[in-house]
């Protein structure tokens, strides 16, 4: 697998994406869940 500037960049926004996706659901099913 060939790591140019650009293939790094692109893995690093889906990882920051995918980190702040799960962060917003742990937090909504944190709160949800501490309603009740």
């Amino acid at each position: 697998m060939i790591m140019d500037a650009s293939t790094i960049s692109t893995v690093t926004v889906i990882l920051l994406f995918i980190m702040l996706a799960a962060m917003t659901i742990g937090v909504a099913i944190y709160y949800r869940g501490d309603d009740r």
